[in-house]
């Protein structure tokens, strides 16, 4: 039978509560009864659901950074009291039905100089999120008002205290977060608190489990008021330990006690454990003070001494033998960097290989079932590793950290199927639509276990999201407030868990993003579905697609058929969607999840064949490629759009340009655009003669039955001049010559409709809009490249790579006394190539569900070019064509990766301290790059340039074109994204 939901609309009777005066002051004990009965039902008020005069205030808070919230700093309105609230449950996470106890304590604020009197109306709203700013803030949304209540008048005297109670059951059908608002006599409506209502999830240990956590209060007490909500939350793995001096504290001695009661606490809410050994104490280490590489601040180093191996293997074996029943993992170390991490990390990944073989030692002997395995630090998985032959005969999984990034890409890329990988942080994950979708996109690349459960980033407790949850009285612990992104969890967990991905998934190639699940065993009696469909139709790393352009809105909205069979269709927070007669339903389609439960999977294959989407914001995806001769009339460029919704699209283009220019055609219609098809034309510069500069600023306006909007590029001309420059660092001779560069901003792309002059002066100033350019020439022997950028203040230099001494370590051989100075660090100008078609473009091949996750590798050639420290300058190459995917050198051995300085390459490098600007002149020998034809009218695929401007930051030269993807191994980053060479060069 398919659940309907309730209808949302209407007048309904509801429970909310009943008021009562407490005590003058809240105790630290709280009560754990509820009156119930006649006297709670009599206090009840008669409410239309989605009451028409509430209006709920804009809660939002600011963007921590991309994938986070920070919750020390919500927006709403100030008024001259506060509020403190105790709940019967410290976290405020019920199940359907239980008993709700709110102990409400209001005082006056510190500047009153005479009583306040307050009255008004307590609104139960059920709430939703949202994305708040671009920085990742999170806003609260209505879902419709539950029930109200009215707040007879409290009179508040300064410094006293006030306090009521309120008393009511939770809800018993409906999930999700029910928010509590006072609007007050005077009409100010302020946010009070939340409370969670959350699918049961039975006590039992599931090795296989998907869902991971972590607690991180630094002592025992701490951790067990989080690893019950986690519990709750449906948690079946998490981290613990981190620190073996606690338990090691002096040679031969061994206090477990306290480490005894946090596993305790685990083996009571059926968990597993992963350990993540750190921290050891200070005899078994051999240095204190390390460099850190960061200005001004060092770090300790934690680490062991090879003269201790052997009492790290032996930790290991006594920790194995004590808790082998719970703890079924061993990470070794956390984030262990090449050049010094965090966690105490000071070493190098031939020490931390042998830690790893230690540890993996120490298990064997206690039990050879429990795994072994670690890395964390993504963007150091082939040094620490892969350098090392012999890596998985000590390696049992591998573990990752917040794996969507360029790093990850690398991981997936060379860890055989055989290895697991597990993401054990995640980080900040404030939003309920981005937790779900990070867990699903790392079940569908084959991680078998997802951590996103920190518990701040799913509770305001008065910590900056994703930080240690640490109270520092037992007894009187801060007030945990549920976020919706705790229920959407809990949900997933219910929905998901004892499922499994099958290989096969739909739609790898298009919208929406579906992700297919079966039953593998019972988890819990409430779910007894045997495949889940879960999907939503944008991804929430919006940047991170390659269709980065696309934007559902949060009125996008698909139609979906349900056949015989399908048992279920549900919102994010576990609730049905209304189900019409006809067996149709209406689904949001943008970034929220949502779950279509079957009793096989077939009924769920035709369920992804019926979805047709309704309303889209922007729909398709537009890209432009620059002509490959000058701006004058004649000159050609293409129109890209790729259409990845789920059926055909059909689309009329306008494209405008400044007064005084035109292009023919000016306008077009694509006719219907398959699903994961492209419509490409030519258009033509029809006037004037001559453009002004090497820039055409374009706007392009798209009307679909989806939707309608425009997008904005800058073209700039891609033509490889016939011309031999000077080589002296003064471009005066490229500008005579009439060579136009491509000018290099924060982002390319821009709304306004303004021309710019390629050779405009670059100067200091911080508002100055351009930030730097490049452009190429070419002769019979060389290919020349000239490139500038701003920079307040010159970068540290890369090390002269052909010396021994790019690094120093200290005496023992296995920690940094002096980090490495990368060829790829500070002030470097990188070139990447695309030159030939490789077999090797695809990380994975399209028929792959992990394929559109990872953008195509484009880059042939890659070189590096730089003024060293040590005086002189030097040409690196990173990669010629068929080289093996490769994070970073120069740790990995050199056989096979064809790396190193690029002899014959000339280079010069200009720095004028005045102005803030570096010139680059480079001369690269054709020989080198046999692939190039470098004859009038040939072709490079593509070619961009980074230009850092810090020691790991810089700009792309086509950043925000429509054209350019996020590629992953493009330039040589470290863990910094890079843009795909999507844009020809022409020979002239």
């Amino acid at each position: 039978m398919i659940r309907s939901a309730r209808k949302t609309v209407g007048r309904r009777t509801l429970p909310c509560g009943h008021l009562h005066e407490g005590e003058p002051r809240v105790s630290r004990k709280r009560a754990m009864c509820v009156r119930m009965g006649a006297a709670f039902l009599s206090a009840v008020m008669s409410v239309p659901l989605f009451a028409a005069d509430f209006t709920m205030p804009d809660i939002a808070w600011k963007g921590h950074n991309t994938i986070g919230a920070n919750f020390n700093t919500p927006q709403g309105p100030e008024v001259p009291w506060r509020i403190t609230i105790r709940a019967n449950e410290s976290d405020r996470c019920y199940l359907p039905g239980n008993p709700i106890e709110l102990n409400m304590t209001f005082e006056a604020a510190d500047s009153a100089d005479k009583a306040i009197e307050l009255s008004g109306t307590l609104h139960w709203v059920w709430i939703g999120d949202e994305k708040f700013d671009e920085t990742g803030g999170v806003r609260y949304t209505s879902l419709g008002v539950e029930s109200e209540l009215p707040l007879e008048k409290l009179t508040i005297e300064p410094g006293k205290q006030v306090t009521k109670t309120i008393t009511r059951q939770a809800p018993s059908d409906r999930y999700g977060v029910l928010a509590m608002f006072l609007t007050t006599g005077e009409g100010v409506t302020k946010w009070i608190t939340n409370v969670a209502i959350l699918h049961p999830i039975a006590k039992q240990q599931m090795p296989d489990s998907l869902f991971f956590g972590d607690a991180r209060g630094t002592r025992t007490w701490q951790r067990k008021i989080e690893l019950a909500t986690m519990a709750k939350l449906g948690v079946k793995w998490t981290r613990c330990g981190e620190n073996i001096a606690r338990i090691m504290a002096k040679p031969g001695e061994w206090d477990w006690k306290e480490f005894d009661e946090e596993i305790e606490v685990i083996r009571e809410y059926g968990m597993l454990a992963m350990y993540l050994g750190g921290g050891v104490p200070k005899w078994m280490r051999s240095y204190g003070e390390l460099p850190w590489p960061r200005p001004h601040t060092t770090k300790k180093d934690h680490t062991p001494s090879p003269d201790h191996y052997g009492n790290f293997a032996e930790f290991f074996t006594r920790l194995i033998e004590r808790y082998k029943d719970t703890i079924r993992a061993v990470n070794v170390w956390n984030e262990p960097w090449e050049d010094g991490g965090i966690s105490g990390w000071g070493g190098t990944g031939a020490h931390y290989r042998n830690l790893q073989r230690m540890a993996k030692l120490g298990v064997m002997r206690a039990d050879p079932t429990v795994i072994v395995g670690g890395n964390d630090s993504d963007m150091n998985f082939v040094d620490n590793m892969l350098s090392d032959p012999s890596w998985q005969s000590y390696t049992d999984f591998i573990t990752v950290h917040g794996v969507r990034g360029p790093a990850g890409a690398q991981v997936h890329r060379l860890v055989p199927d055989n290895v697991p990988i597990w993401n054990t942080e995640v980080w900040y994950t404030a939003l309920t639509d981005r937790s779900v979708q990070w867990m699903a996109f790392e079940a569908a690349r084959g991680v078998k276990k997802v951590n996103v459960v920190v518990l701040s980033n799913f509770f305001a407790d008065g910590a900056v999201a994703g930080s240690y949850y640490r109270p520092k009285d037992p007894e009187s612990v801060p007030d945990r407030v549920p976020q919706p992104n705790a229920v959407g969890y809990n949900t997933a967990a219910h929905m998901l868990e004892g499922m499994a991905l099958p290989p096969e998934q739909l739609r790898p190639d298009a919208l929406p993003y579906q992700f297919l699940f079966t039953r593998q065993h019972p988890s819990t009696p409430e779910a007894t579905h045997q495949a889940v469909l879960l999907m939503f139709g944008q991804s929430i790393e919006v940047q991170s697609s390659p269709w980065w352009q696309l934007n559902a809105g949060s009125d996008a909205r698909a139609r979906v058929t349900l056949p015989e069979g399908v048992t279920g269709l549900f919102d994010k927070f576990g609730n049905p969607i209304d189900i019409g007669d006809d067996r149709t339903a209406v689904i949001p389609f943008n970034t929220q999840p949502v779950y279509v439960t079957a009793d096989s999977v077939e009924p769920l294959r035709q369920v992804a064949s019926t979805l047709e989407v309704l309303r889209y914001e922007k729909p398709l995806h537009i890209a432009v490629l620059d002509p490959t001769s000058p701006l004058d009339r004649g000159a050609e460029f293409t129109v890209r759009v790729f259409n990845p919704m789920p059926s055909g699209v059909v689309a009329d283009v306008t494209l405008q340009v400044p007064d005084g220019y035109s292009l023919e055609p000016a306008t077009f219609n694509t006719g219907s655009i398959a699903s994961g098809g492209t419509f490409e034309t030519k258009v033509k510069i029809a006037g004037p003669a001559k453009l002004a500069g090497g820039r055409l600023p374009l706007r392009i306006d798209v009307s679909t039955p989806l939707g309608s909007w425009h997008h904005s590029e800058m073209m700039q001309v891609r033509r490889i001049a016939r011309f031999t420059p000077t080589m002296d660092g003064d471009l005066n001779d490229w500008i005579a010559a009439g060579v136009e560069p491509v000018v290099v901003k924060g982002s390319t792309g821009s709304d306004e409709i303004a021309a710019a002059m390629p050779w405009e002066v670059l100067t200091n100033s911080p508002d100055a809009d351009a930030m730097g350019r490049w452009t190429m020439a070419y002769d019979d022997k060389f290919l020349y490249v000239a490139a500038q950028v701003r920079s307040a203040k010159r970068p540290d230099l890369p090390w002269d790579q052909t010396r021994d001494d790019w690094y120093e370590l200290h005496p023992g051989g296995y920690a940094y006394k002096r980090s490495p100075g990368w060829a790829f660090s500070g002030e470097n100008l990188q070139l990447a190539l695309d030159v030939v078609e490789n077999p090797e473009d695809y990380i994975y091949p399209p028929d792959d569900p992990r394929h559109r996750h990872y953008q195509m590798r484009r880059t042939d050639y890659l070189l590096g070019f730089y003024e060293t420290r040590q005086g002189g300058t030097q040409a690196w190459i990173f990669r010629r064509p068929g080289s093996p995917f490769r994070h970073r050198y120069p740790f990995s051995p050199m056989k096979g990766i064809d790396q190193g300085v690029a002899t014959g390459v000339k280079v010069v490098v200009v720095r004028d301290d005045d102005a803030g600007l570096t010139t680059y002149e480079v001369a690269i020998p054709l020989s080198l790059m046999p692939e190039i034809d470098a004859s009038p009218g040939s072709t490079i695929a593509g070619a961009e340039v980074k230009l850092p401007y810090g020691r790991w930051n810089g700009i792309f030269s086509s950043q925000g074109r429509g054209a350019n993807k996020v590629d992953f191994s493009a330039f040589q980053p470290y863990w910094m994204t890079g843009y795909s060479t999507e844009i020809p060069w022409k020979f002239e």
